[in-house]
């Protein structure tokens, strides 16, 4: 077993010097085209050719993905991301036009009306803008964690930058394949398809987000703010979960989402590298902890500190799903980008997203269950009350609902032990079963002498207002 930890600890090293040298391992690939270009697709009539032409062609609007077709007055045909129309009632420049489709996707109200945005749109912006085939304003600057990208919404197209291209790299959103919809059979790439923003939403949680970087640290709000049992005021963003008493706002926490999600965890380990490795190291249990790569220690400082991110959970390690390396916090996880602009580099894993559709599911709010002295009974069990220095101690734990006595079931308890010189040593117990009932063993301390009483706690290791803990200790006895 030693043999495999320390594997697993060379491991999780290699992982970490990738992330602090990003040459060593190539994370990300280029991304994919605006959607499947050979299927669906019709040429541009000619009645549009030179107007398309004018406005970039196919490089920018994509592809015509319809016939000409008569909507009323006016003769019209999609491209992949706008709706070109001509009125022939009209003389001149004038005739041809785009469909406001953005009107339609449901756009926050907050904007202006007029430009003011991301500082890699204005180019395109520009070049639209002199065909009047921007038009108002209709959104603020996106962070879309869920596609990756920063988006902006105006009335006649969209506009987006992925996280991972190049600086300047700009793609309109394919507001016309939106509003085609099945009538068209033209197929959007996953990535640069459009969810319709939420409009109206409440953001009470605004000004002190916006102390730790805001939309582009948290991405979008995804629910409105909710009230939770215990009276906190709660609301769903795409990276984090965000909480606060409704009475102070600015008392403002996170929740520890990773635990909640099941993300992996490693065990804490001692202190191999430091600042000449561009290495800080994070002791979380004594003298044991987490390295963690100078570029994370960073972004956690300008964005809160640990009172915001919380310790470290784990060793960076690939994430399964993406293959980003990744290193997860109490509240938070952070991904490292080698190949995007330095201001993508780090990003928080998109976390809210996640916990929306595998905790809250279809239900209109997210509920959780509040943990507190008042709703859990926490019911802990020696082995033996006494042991010899040379055993082993088996602490069994049971966790109920206090109003019917039922099993609490997923729940992680932290035990700590405080040995006669004062040093602590923490374990973690597996998730509570269908029964509610869990057990940790503590190793044997050949040190102690007969007479030695040896105090611990055991904490339940969920989100609480105030610590739900039992305190208790065992005698050493050793027999001659």
């Amino acid at each position: 077993m030693k043999m495999r930890a320390a594997h697993f600890r060379l491991l999780a090293i290699f992982c970490i010097l990738c992330l602090v040298f990003p040459m060593i391992s190539a994370c990300t690939g280029p991304s994919g085209t605006n959607g499947n270009a050979g299927s669906g697709t019709f040429p541009v009539d000619a009645l549009f050719r030179e107007y398309y032409q004018d406005l970039g062609g196919k490089d920018t609007f994509g592809p015509a993905i319809s016939k000409k077709f008569d909507d009323g007055d006016l003769q019209c045909q999609y491209v992949v991301n706008a709706l070109m129309c001509q009125d022939p009632l009209v003389k001149g420049a004038d005739r041809y036009s785009l469909s406001p489709i953005g009107e339609s996707l449901i756009i926050s109200d907050d904007a202006s009306g007029t430009y003011g945005g991301y500082p890699d749109f204005l180019p395109l912006y520009k070049s639209l803008d002199k065909y009047n085939a921007v038009g108002k304003t209709l959104s603020g600057v996106n962070y879309n964690y869920e596609q990756q990208r920063v988006e902006q919404y105006f009335e006649f197209v969209g506009m987006y930058h992925r996280f991972d291209d190049p600086r300047g790299s700009v793609y309109l959103l394919p507001y016309g394949a939106y509003d085609c919809g099945s009538d068209c059979s033209y197929e959007v790439a996953e990535e640069d398809q459009i969810a319709p923003q939420i409009a109206g939403m409440d953001t009470p949680f605004g000004t002190s987000l916006d102390r730790l970087g805001g939309a582009q640290i948290f991405g979008r709000p995804l629910t409105h703010p909710y009230e939770t049992e215990d009276g906190n005021l709660e609301q769903v963003y795409e990276n984090a979960v965000v909480y606060a008493p409704a009475d102070d706002l600015s008392d403002l926490h996170l929740l520890p989402l990773p635990k909640l999600l099941g993300l992996i965890t490693t065990e804490p380990g001692p202190k191999i590298y430091g600042a000449d490795q561009n290495m800080v190291f994070y002791a979380t249990d004594g003298e044991l902890g987490y390295h963690v790569p100078v570029i994370f220690d960073q972004f956690i400082s300008l964005h809160g500190g640990l009172e915001i991110s919380g310790n470290p959970i784990s060793d960076p390690y690939s994430d399964p799903d993406t293959g980003v390396p990744r290193q997860c916090y109490e509240n938070y996880c952070l991904d490292y980008h080698g190949e995007a602009e330095a201001e993508y580099k780090i990003r928080m894993a998109p976390l809210g997203t996640r916990y929306l559709k595998e905790i809250q599911g279809d239900n209109e709010v997210v509920t959780r269950y509040v943990y507190s002295n008042d709703t859990v009974i926490l019911k802990v069990t020696e082995g033996k009350p006494q042991i010899s220095s040379t055993d082993e101690q088996r602490i069994s734990i049971t966790v109920l609902q206090k109003e019917d006595q039922s099993p609490i079931t997923n729940v992680e308890t932290k035990l700590t032990l405080t040995l006669p010189d004062g040093k602590e040593e923490s374990y973690l117990s597996s998730d509570t079963n269908s029964e509610g009932k869990t057990s940790i063993t503590i190793p044997e301390h050949p040190a102690l002498k007969t007479g030695d009483q040896v105090p611990y706690k055991v904490c339940l290791n969920v989100p609480s207002d105030n610590p739900i803990c039992i305190y208790d200790s065992y005698l050493i006895w050793n027999y001659e």
